[in-house]
């Protein structure tokens, strides 16, 4: 298939004009001409990600986050972005981001920690909500009052981390609840205005911690690689099941390289 085709459908899966508009969502390497036979789902392009991607013969590699988000001013081949083009631009793999589109999408990223916290009803934070967007963030409650270590037990299992940072009384019962994949802490205002018993996110500064034991919200920061990486497995079975819809047959991997780059020593 065309990269144009493919991109197709991943802007059918999130829509581009729900991305923010500081986002650098979209073709990121790569011609819409390219023929397009193998692809990788990733969160980020790193060195790992794309040996992967040149060991798997790949074509195409989508992920979450852009690998620019602002202009270059030079490209040196040693350093930082550009050590991860030269293989990328020599095996010919293109790369296309899905972000803060695929972050508001319905059955987006946000939508998947929704379901893992086990909300089954929920409003947007921020944002519209429409047949394709859920908006930024949620909040909803949880069938039943729980204690908030238990919540946390689940979540460890869940999403597979070993551990979690807590602002604020652990002994404590919880029901409502707000969420926000990624970095939510700029949703602090629509936080407070939705009054959960406690908040979910990941990449809480000390600051921002502060603000919200000031606040008397409990936030629980499970990392922000966390909090997205659920999206990997379900965003690439979407893609292999629209194209299997158009009449092709392309493989469509998950990444086994990538790893949060926090590590508990």
């Amino acid at each position: 298939m065309k990269l144009k085709q493919i991109i197709d459908i991943l802007e059918e899966i999130a829509p581009p004009q729900y991305a923010a508009p500081w986002d650098n969502s979209g073709l990121q390497v790569g011609s819409p001409e390219a023929e397009v036979s193998s692809i990788l789902v990733a969160l980020d392009i790193t060195e790992g990600v794309v040996r992967e991607g040149v060991r798997k013969k790949v074509d195409l590699i989508v992920t979450h986050h852009p690998l620019f988000f602002h202009p270059l001013s030079r490209l040196q081949t040693d350093t930082g972005t550009g050590r991860l083009l030269s293989p990328l631009l020599a095996e010919g793999i293109s790369v296309y981001a899905a972000h803060t589109n695929l972050d508001v999408a319905t059955d987006g990223v946000n939508d998947r920690l929704g379901r893992a916290l086990k909300i089954t009803h929920w409003t947007a934070l921020q944002g519209e909500t429409t047949s394709d967007t859920k908006g930024f963030g949620g909040v909803g409650k949880l069938e039943a009052p729980r204690r908030l270590l238990k919540i946390v037990s689940d979540l460890k299992k869940s999403l597979k981390i070993p551990a979690v940072r807590l602002v604020g009384p652990k002994e404590k019962t919880v029901q409502k609840i707000a969420f926000c994949c990624g970095s939510g802490a700029s949703l602090f205002a629509d936080v407070c205005r939705a009054t959960p018993d406690l908040f979910i996110t990941g990449d809480l500064k000390y600051h921002d911690a502060m603000n919200f034991l000031l606040e008397g919200i409990p936030a629980l920061d499970i990392g922000h690689f966390a909090s997205e990486a659920g999206i990997r497995k379900p965003l690439a079975e979407r893609i292999r099941h629209a194209i299997n819809k158009k009449g092709s047959r392309i493989p469509v991997h998950v990444s086994r390289a990538e790893r949060d780059p926090f590590q508990l020593i």
